[in-house]
C-alpha cells in the first residue's frame, strides 16, 4: 500500500517539461524496502483528472539509497533520469537510465556491480568510471547508446599550478609512474607549496584501481585534484583491483611554505578549477569522438 511507501527523494522537477497545456505534474521516485537490504524503488505520478496516482515504471536494487539526476541524452523534449547507487566498501556502483516517453518509463542503459565505480553527466554524453577508466556513451536514434573507452582519464588541463603525476597499470598489475612524459621513481617525494595542486591521471586502460591517502595538509576538491593547504607530509597508495597489496605503489608528497608571491584563496581556486574543468574535459570529449570518426558531437 502506498501508506509503506517511504519517500527518498525531494520532490523531483517535471519529467513532462515541454508540455504547453495542463497544470504542473510532478513526479517522484519512492522506496519500499525489501528483506536483507533489497528495495523496490518505483517512479510513480499523480493523474489529477483520476484523482490517484499511478505507478510509471518499477524496479529493484540492492541498496537502501539512491541518487537522481535528471539529463538529456536523447534529445527528445522529455528528459532522462539517472539512477544510480553505491553500495560497501568498494564502492561497487549500479544505474540505470530511464527515459519518459509517451507517457511511459523505458530503460534505455544499465549498469550494475561496476567496481569502484562512478557516473556523471557532462553535456548530453554519460560518462562512466570503473577505478580511473573513463567510458564514454552516446546517443543515437539507430543504435541506442553507444560505448567509447578512454585510452587515459578525463581531467582539466593543467596550468602553472598545478603539478600532474601521471600512472598506469599492466594487465600485470604492475604500476609506473610518470611526470613530464618521463619515468618517476615512487620513493621521491613530490614537492608542493602551499597553493599549489596535484593532479593525478590514469593513462592506458587495464585493471581498475583504488586509490587511498592525503593527509591534513592536502585537502582534496576534485576526484583528480588535491590542493597543498599546510606545511606537512602525506603518502598515497594506488592498489590494482582494489585489494591486490602485493602489487601496490606508494608515493610520497611533501609541503613547503608557501612562495610570498602566489598567494590564492582556497575559495577562488575552487571556482576556477570548476570553470577550468568544464571547458576542458568537453573539449576532450569532442577530441575523442572526432578522432573516431564520430558525428553528431
Amino acid at each position: 500500500s502506498l501508506l509503506r511507501i517511504i519517500l527518498l527523494t525531494a520532490t523531483l522537477k517535471i519529467l513532462e517539461r515541454g508540455l504547453d497545456k495542463g497544470p504542473i505534474i510532478y513526479d517522484y521516485v519512492l522506496r519500499i524496502p525489501r528483506e536483507r537490504g533489497k528495495a523496490d524503488f518505483l517512479i510513480v505520478k499523480y493523474i489529477s483528472k483520476e484523482r490517484q496516482w499511478t505507478c510509471l515504471y518499477r524496479f529493484q536494487m540492492d541498496s537502501a539509497w539512491l541518487n537522481v539526476i535528471e539529463g538529456n541524452f536523447t534529445h527528445h523534449r522529455h528528459r532522462e533520469l539517472l539512477i544510480y547507487i553505491h553500495n560497501g566498501s568498494g564502492h561497487v556502483l549500479s544505474y540505470r537510465v530511464l527515459a519518459y516517453v509517451h507517457n511511459q518509463v523505458h530503460p534505455i542503459l544499465a549498469g550494475d556491480l561496476i567496481p569502484q565505480g562512478n557516473v556523471r553527466i557532462e553535456g548530453n554524453r554519460l560518462i562512466v568510471s570503473s577505478g580511473h577508466l573513463d567510458s564514454i556513451y552516446t546517443w543515437s536514434k539507430e543504435k541506442g547508446f553507444l560505448c567509447f573507452d578512454c585510452e587515459q582519464e578525463l581531467v582539466p588541463e593543467t596550468d602553472a599550478n598545478t603539478i600532474r603525476l601521471q600512472y598506469a597499470i599492466s594487465n600485470d598489475e604492475k604500476i609506473e609512474l610518470y611526470m613530464n612524459g618521463e619515468g618517476y621513481p615512487s620513493m621521491k617525494p613530490i614537492e608542493l607549496q602551499i597553493g599549489q595542486k596535484l593532479q593525478l591521471q590514469r593513462i592506458h586502460r587495464g585493471p581498475y584501481e583504488r586509490i587511498l591517502g592525503g593527509g591534513q595538509c592536502l585537502q582534496s576538491i576534485s576526484r583528480h585534484e588535491y590542493v597543498a593547504q599546510a606545511v606537512g607530509d602525506a603518502s598515497f597508495q594506488i592498489i590494482p583491483k582494489g585489494y591486490d597489496w602485493e602489487h601496490a605503489v606508494k608515493f610520497h608528497v611533501k609541503v613547503l611554505p608557501q612562495n610570498p608571491v602566489k598567494e590564492l584563496r582556497f575559495e577562488d581556486m575552487q571556482k576556477e578549477l570548476s570553470i577550468r574543468k568544464k571547458k576542458s574535459i568537453k573539449e576532450q570529449i569532442k577530441k575523442f569522438l572526432r578522432n573516431h570518426n564520430i558525428i553528431h558531437v
